[in-house]
């Protein structure tokens, strides 16, 4: 799972991609709610463990903290819009509220549909912090509004408590100290929680717990380090807190479903 913490805390920014073709989105969780418009296609959407096929004319929505991935068996056409928490304050607002849909995937309207296509980027990728552009802002802003005021209305809600705050800065403690032997009552801790209360946050995420947290990011910095430079497989087990190199294969094994040597080699071959 690959967790992402490159936007965290960084209001007015927003990341567009568009893809086109057969495509394999690995799971992964971030703090940030996410838009998919489907242009043309079909594919299939994995949210917390549960699968929805999302075919042309379908938006998905994903909010914060979801664990999600997707599969295209088929061509796709999708149109992927990732924003800070301020564009979505207006529905995602309360500091210990989550508030999501019983399901990811709608039909809008077919006005909303074509409005949405209709000012979309286009076939380009764009990341930037757009505070200083006012009508960008207002597009992406519009955007969001108009999606999530659909989703909201057409989708049944549920309604769970979770902190943003303590998962934010718990998923920061563990990306500043991932090479140490931590564990949750120190993280607790360090951070000023219960360790009850900050195991039950955790637990609001399905299929996750704080190991499976450390073990994702480790995993995360020794396939960058297999694919950008020629350190031992040893000497990256130790450069990302793994007690040894039989460690670091098993759990590798387990996340990624090849040896740290076959990643190496099908990075080094562009086959991944």
């Amino acid at each position: 799972m690959y967790i992402n913490f490159q936007n965290f805390g960084f209001n007015a920014a927003a990341k567009t991609r568009y893809f086109n073709g057969k495509s394999e989105y690995p799971e992964r969780m971030h703090q940030l709610p996410e838009i998919l418009c489907i242009i043309d296609g079909s594919f299939e959407l994995t949210v917390d463990g549960i699968t929805e096929v999302a075919k042309k004319g379908d938006i998905c929505v994903i909010t914060p903290f979801r664990t999600h991935s997707w599969h295209t068996p088929e061509s796709c056409t999708v149109w992927q819009l990732v924003i800070s928490m301020d564009f979505a304050e207006d529905f995602l607002s309360g500091e210990n509220l989550y508030i999501s849909g019983t399901k990811s995937v709608f039909t809008p309207s077919k006005a909303l549909f074509d409005y949405v296509t209709e000012v979309f980027p286009g076939p380009h990728s764009m990341q930037s912090n757009i505070d200083s552009d006012l009508q960008r802002y207002c597009t992406i802003k519009s955007i969001v509004y108009s999606v999530f005021t659909e989703y909201m209305r057409r989708i049944p809600k549920k309604i769970t408590s979770l902190n943003h705050n303590a998962l934010t800065k718990l998923l920061l403690y563990i990306n500043e100290h991932y090479t140490e032997n931590i564990d949750l009552t120190t993280a607790a801790k360090e951070l000023g929680y219960n360790k009850t209360y900050l195991s039950r946050c955790i637990s609001s995420m399905p299929n996750v717990n704080f190991r499976k947290l450390v073990n994702s990011l480790r995993i995360d910095k020794a396939k960058n380090l297999l694919a950008t430079t020629e350190l031992k497989i040893f000497d990256v087990a130790e450069e990302c807190g793994f007690a040894n190199e039989r460690t670091l294969q098993r759990t590798f094994i387990e996340i990624v479903g090849k040896t740290p040597r076959e990643y190496r080699t099908f990075k080094q071959q562009n086959i991944e």
